[in-house]
């Protein structure tokens, strides 16, 4: 699964940039890391690490 993802993300254009503007401590790192866990990038335990 990891080498297919590497895989996949070594083609530029299966990049995806996704910026998130908002104040100070209003969730962009909570907001970021749901978005990646729910499309399977990193796991559900992994999220919020710093």
């Amino acid at each position: 699964l990891i080498t297919n993802s590497k895989t996949i993300m070594d083609k530029k254009s299966n990049i995806r940039y996704m910026p998130v503007i908002a104040h100070d401590d209003h969730g962009k790192s909570t907001l970021t890391d749901s978005l990646v866990c729910k499309a399977g990038i990193i796991a559900s335990a992994r999220a919020g690490e710093m």
